[in-house]
């Protein structure tokens, strides 16, 4: 059986449309994975905003006074005697209220509260991990987050 004449310009004609096909297909699949890379984007949030004084959030509270009258060295039952608890352990407070503070050693055990009468007031004791001794009070008033400032105060 007997080939049928080869037509050039119809060789080169299935052959353009084929690139076509394959060129156009291609490119729609590229500009479908950049649109969905753009559009489909990040999802965290930048900033994360947590009024101090919202309920539940921190359901150990003091005073300013009791606050105040906290002294480094005073031992972990001096100030359970004082506050009646020893307040939100590190490992159960939320993130964001953990990075209003600086970073503090790893041989201190720190705990969270708000302070019931100062809006926007939280506050975070460090005891050492061996002798139980508070190290550390910082006071932090969120009050001016809003304008971009805010204040630690030991």
């Amino acid at each position: 059986m007997a080939l049928p004449p080869a037509d050039p310009k119809r060789h080169r004609r299935a052959l353009r449309r084929r690139a076509l096909i394959g060129w156009i297909g291609g490119g729609a699949l590229f500009a479908l994975l950049v649109a969905a890379a753009v559009l489909g984007g990040d999802r965290r949030k930048e900033v994360e905003t947590i009024p101090a004084h919202a309920g539940g959030l921190l359901d150990y509270h003091m005073t300013a006074e009791e606050f105040d009258r906290l002294q480094p060295g005073e031992s972990e039952s001096e100030v359970l005697d004082q506050l009646g608890k020893i307040g939100l352990p590190e490992g159960e407070t939320e993130l964001p209220f953990i990075r209003l503070f600086p970073p503090h050693p790893e041989a201190l055990i720190c705990s969270y509260w708000e302070i019931s009468d100062r809006a926007y007031t939280i506050a975070r004791l460090c005891f050492s991990r061996g002798e139980g001794v508070l190290r550390e009070k910082l006071e932090r008033d969120l009050s001016g987050a809003f304008e971009g400032e805010t204040t630690v105060r030991a």
